[in-house]
């Protein structure tokens, strides 16, 4: 079993979802007597090809499960703009873990991150903000597409305007993609760290020009909390896509947001309430309140079942 990992359902519980196992105390189904308590159940819509998880009846996609951690697909809020600076799409974001009974918080291994050359965003929580500004002028500020792009021109002809040669950047990008993926510096995408223990964020996304100056290469503004490291900007192409869902749909699509879990939250050490933990496994504090339980040095499984967990065979040649 890989480190940080779960394995194992509730005998007679249904084992996975699409493409997910579900590992007890998770479970799917609520008042079924497959997870836990009703914080840890899941619901398998089977309506989608292959079959979605969702955090309990909320629309909170789950993306995978560790022994100390849930993994949802993130949300994005985005509001896209014509020439003259006026919104013509737009959706806002806003997530609340309050269905969980304080099992869940945001982690604080989560970054929120903005994409726009015209953009600044918040977090809100509890009436305070945190926010980052991206900036650009034009596309070579957040990708190095190669050459100078608009050399002196030789005698007798007209140098290129900025329009000109943005439409020159826009054909090489998509011809070539961008080669200085992933870094996010403030020009085109910034990054701020968040607060540990969050079990609710608002989203607030706002331009400063309406991205007037801009709009030939860069309609749209971005903002979402994720996983640090998960997100890797692909410069140039993210901020000029063929459709405006491009960037909305790759990132919901595969970047993931992490929460950390525990069980018993109102407990606030391993006392004698921390009843969880099976044969073979001990409980271990969470600073944040609650417990978590993980097997003994030398033994393997799910400590949260009743069949606790298994000693490691040794073979020896």
């Amino acid at each position: 079993m890989a480190l940080g990992t779960l394995q194992g359902s509730k005998q007679g519980c249904q084992p996975a979802c699409g493409n997910i196992t579900v590992p007890y105390p998770f479970g799917i189904g609520k008042d079924t007597g497959c997870s836990l308590d009703k914080s840890f159940y899941m619901t398998c819509n089977t309506s989608y090809e292959p079959s979605k998880l969702f955090l309990a009846s909320s629309i909170l996609e789950v993306h995978s499960f560790s022994d100390s951690e849930l993994r949802l697909f993130t949300g994005v809020s985005y509001k896209c703009y014509n020439k003259s600076g006026d919104i013509y799409s737009e959706y806002s974001r806003w997530t609340s873990l309050s269905l969980s009974a304080y099992t869940y918080t945001f982690s604080e291994r989560n970054k929120f991150t903005v994409v726009g050359c015209d953009d600044i965003a918040f977090i809100e929580v509890d009436s305070s903000f945190s926010g980052c500004r991206g900036l650009c002028s034009k596309l070579s500020d957040v990708d190095d597409i190669g050459p100078n792009l608009n050399p002196e021109p030789e005698k007798g002809r007209k140098k290129e305007t900025n329009s000109q040669r943005d439409k020159k950047e826009r054909r090489q990008i998509h011809r070539n993609g961008p080669t200085d993926e992933g870094e996010c510096s403030g020009k085109g995408c910034c990054e701020t760290s968040i607060t540990k223990g969050l079990k609710y964020y608002d989203i607030i996304l706002d331009t400063p020009s309406g991205h007037i100056n801009v709009s030939d290469f860069n309609k749209c503004g971005y903002a979402f909390l994720s996983e640090e490291g998960s997100f890797r900007f692909g410069g140039a192409k993210d901020l000029y896509t063929k459709t405006d869902l491009d960037f909305y749909n790759r990132v919901t699509s595969s970047v993931p947001l992490v929460l950390d879990w525990v069980i018993a939250p109102a407990v606030q050490n391993c006392s004698d309430q921390a009843n969880e933990c099976k044969g073979k496994s001990h409980c271990y504090d969470v600073d944040s309140g609650g417990y978590r339980c993980r097997c003994n040095q030398g033994y393997e499984g799910n400590p949260y079942l009743d069949q606790g967990c298994q000693g490691l065979f040794l073979v020896f040649f």
